[in-house]
């Protein structure tokens, strides 16, 4: 962890960048991989929303990591009620939001608290890295990552980057 710590705050790959093609760009890449597995995808993506100042690669990883598991948490139902609801907001604070929203099965409290635990993982082939590595990525960008319930069921994962540079700011 300490190692990813350090390649994840390198900062000389970072850039203006707009999170909505980026969004675009891992659903087109994620595509190829669920093909008759496909969830019903609906965007609902701001159209004037600002850049951010993120690493374009980590960041498109983190999307992708982020809608792989939402698509693999749905595979226990049935395909007609998968959903996949992906959106991107401005926030009033200079941050950019965007949301993953699942119709999977959810999340107890319990797995909730430990979700991004390093090794904890609720999937049987898993390692438990992935979100412990979304979380430094997103922290790394002077962002915060959460995750909820939904009313309905399934799980919404939250992520905020700042719009602004964090080392101008001196952060």
């Amino acid at each position: 962890m300490h190692e990813l710590r350090n390649f994840v705050k390198k900062d000389d790959s970072r850039k203006c960048i707009c999170v909505n093609g980026l969004i675009k760009s891992a659903i087109k890449l994620l595509r190829i991989e669920f093909q008759e597995d496909d969830p019903d995808i609906e965007l609902n993506l701001i159209t004037d929303i600002p850049e951010v100042f993120a690493d374009r690669i980590l960041i498109e990883q983190l999307l992708i990591n982020l809608i792989k598991n939402a698509m693999e948490a749905m595979r226990s139902i049935a395909v007609s009620e998968r959903r996949l609801l992906i959106e991107s907001s401005s926030i009033q604070n200079n941050e950019v939001a965007v949301s993953v929203h699942d119709s999977g099965p959810g999340l107890s409290e319990y797995e909730i608290d430990k979700i991004f635990e390093p090794f904890y993982t609720t999937k049987p082939e898993g390692m438990g890295m992935g979100l412990a590595i979304t979380r430094s990525i997103i922290h790394s960008h002077g962002g915060k990552l959460q995750v909820t319930q939904n009313s309905h069921g399934g799980t919404t994962f939250r992520f905020t980057l700042p719009v602004e540079d964090i080392e101008f700011l001196g952060g």
